[in-house]
């Protein structure tokens, strides 16, 4: 398979499979005109043998289906046999409230908030808000999200966002107002990074993000939280059923994208008149937005999630 289909750290995980002894050991001096339904299911057996299981599982059939799809891109095979696949585990994550939510994001120093602020207003994931630049500002109040690390290193470079998918969407008010405060307007017309560590003056590397998240977290909550869209803060999916609790009935999930536009607008017709502020009407609107999930411990005030990755 070509290095630029696959992220560098799934391409690390299929090397470290493939060696002696690895993951892939099964199919070792097998024809691969073996594979089919029967090889497959002694090849789950296998790996459970080895206590592989779960979503590792999944992902290392994944793998090695990969594989067999390069095979048939080559002319080796004429197509991809069908394998036996385990079953996923389900997710159950739990869910914060809009006030808990707001409560974290203002306990976050004002100067390191807007990388937050972009992945709780905009609903992107962690690698996305670290590489945001000017360059991706319109000058009709709306943001492109098409850039995003490409690994865990500080400088591992950027790649396309998840599959390909650029989106664009509606600058928030609350978001605006910090990059006009916190990001010099020469930076901005240079097309410089708008979100950088104001303790080294660079980037935002992976252990700083999460101190400050998880410094936010004991403050409001007592407990580290995982902060998620599709995932997790740190790009990790919620745990399975029995490790999370479900703490905040005032449930709140990213908006869709035709929700910003009502976000906006609610914001706006806040500041027209009345006794109603912007700010009034931000929260009104935040309020019917769905849940943002969060990965909570299941010991809320003791037990603390493992993070490792963005």
């Amino acid at each position: 398979m070509k290095a630029g289909e696959r992220a560098p750290r799934t391409l690390r995980e299929y090397r470290r499979w493939a060696r002696a002894g690895g993951h892939f050991e099964f199919w070792r001096n097998r024809s691969v005109h073996a594979v089919g339904p029967l090889a497959s299911r002694e090849y789950l057996k296998w790996l459970r043998l080895r206590n592989v299981t779960g979503k590792t599982a999944w992902n290392v059939v994944a793998g090695f289906h990969a594989f067999l799809g390069w095979l048939v891109e080559v002319e080796q095979l004429a197509a991809v046999p069908r394998v036996a696949w385990p079953k996923k585990p389900r997710s159950n994550p739990a869910t914060i409230g809009p006030s808990t939510q707001r409560a974290i994001l203002d306990a976050i120093p004002e100067e390191k908030r807007g990388a937050f602020l972009a992945m709780a207003l905009l609903c992107i994931r962690p690698s996305e808000a670290v590489e945001m630049t000017s360059r991706q500002l319109r000058g009709d109040g709306w943001i492109t999200i098409d850039v995003s690390r490409a690994d865990r290193g500080l400088y591992s470079g950027t790649k396309g966002v998840k599959n390909d998918e650029p989106k664009t969407l509606p600058l928030p008010d609350e978001l605006a107002e910090w990059l006009e405060r916190w990001v010099p307007r020469e930076e901005r017309l240079a097309g410089e990074r708008l979100f950088v560590n104001p303790n080294t003056g660079g980037p935002w590397a992976e252990t700083p993000l999460k101190r400050a998240w998880y410094k936010a977290c004991a403050k409001v909550a007592g407990a580290r939280l995982a902060l998620q869209r599709d995932q997790a803060l740190d790009g990790h999916r919620a745990p399975p059923p029995g490790r999370a609790a479900r703490r905040d009935p005032e449930a709140l999930r990213p908006p869709r994208r035709e929700e910003h536009r009502g976000l906006r607008e609610a914001g706006r017709s806040g500041a027209g008149g009345g006794d109603q502020t912007p700010e009034d009407a931000l929260s009104r609107a935040i309020s019917r937005r769905p849940a943002l999930r969060v990965d909570v411990p299941p010991v809320f005030l003791q037990q603390e999630i493992d993070l490792v990755t963005i």
